[in-house]
């Protein structure tokens, strides 16, 4: 039986269709590429991937049939739990993801089983394993991401939200998180400033000082800032010679700062330590890392 595990993610996993372009296709336009892979992904699976080696941790999600084994071994080589897996006879979520040579990324996502991912399904694995840290995110459905906070404030634990993809998220979401992890474009979007015009940080900083008990707000190569009731702290970026491929590096900096919060280090500290990761997974190919 499984016991008591620091960090459960609750979350999404995809199978990832990475297709690399000179340049994203605008309306009705059609671009070449120039090579495919298919990885296995998803922000549940990719922040699990990454808190693993660093705590013990568990991973709440749910799959298809056919990509369970591949799913488990996964995520076994990397000490993640993998016990609150729930099998379905849906399809496991698809992401479709355009990489241009500069490293960045456009991302849509098809949820296939990650839509049916219930309350009931994550209630009894948190129950047993007593996370001190539980981290979730949007694509799986909102009444689930409100059942882990609510089991969170009941059992004393601390929540992380990574507000991605933004929309939908409201302020009851927000309130209690311990920290929000928020790109720009996400914190732009929460304290309603419009996302087409130009946004001062120390405006979004404030804002989500505002909104809840503790935020990360991060910023690529702009480097990142901790957000607390009574300081706002820049954390410098790490140097990167060359960015390979931006994806799944806010999943990693989610996954590593909640490790870091679960062995016991200051939010500062733990924002630290994730932009570090980050940085050493954009340099990397997906197929490497």
């Amino acid at each position: 039986m499984m016991t008591k595990v620091p960090v459960a993610v609750i979350g999404s996993v995809n199978i990832d269709i990475t297709i690399y372009t000179r340049l994203r296709p605008a309306a009705g336009e059609t671009v070449l590429g120039w090579q495919f892979n298919h990885f296995i992904g998803g922000k549940g699976f990719n922040q699990a991937l990454a808190a693993g080696p660093l705590v013990p941790t568990t991973l709440l999600s749910a799959v298809g049939g056919t990509e369970h084994s591949d799913i488990v071994e996964a995520l076994t080589d990397k000490e993640v739990e993998t016990q609150d897996l729930k099998v379905l006879e849906e399809t496991t979520g698809h992401a479709f993801i355009t990489v241009t040579p500069d490293g960045e990324n456009s991302i849509v996502v098809v949820p296939g089983a990650n839509e049916h991912l219930k309350p009931s399904d994550i209630r009894p694995s948190l129950d047993i394993t007593q996370p001190d840290v539980v981290l979730t995110q949007r694509e799986i459905p909102a009444e689930t991401v409100a059942a882990a906070r609510r089991w969170a404030e009941e059992n004393s634990a601390r929540y992380a939200l990574n507000a991605s993809p933004v929309a939908g998220i409201t302020a009851e979401d927000v309130a209690t998180c311990d920290p929000l992890i928020v790109n720009i474009h996400e914190a732009q979007h929460l304290v309603e400033h419009d996302p087409r015009e130009t946004t001062p940080v120390q405006m979004l900083t404030e804002g989500l000082q505002r909104l809840t008990r503790s935020a990360v707000l991060t910023a690529g190569e702009q480097g990142a800032w901790a957000i607390q009731a009574n300081s706002i702290t820049y954390v410098p970026p790490e140097p990167v010679t060359h960015v390979v491929d931006t994806t799944g590096a806010g999943d990693t900096f989610a996954g590593v700062l909640c490790a870091h919060l679960a062995l016991g280090d200051s939010l500062i500290e733990a924002a630290r330590e994730a932009s570090r990761a980050a940085a050493e997974v954009v340099a990397v190919p997906r197929a490497e890392r």
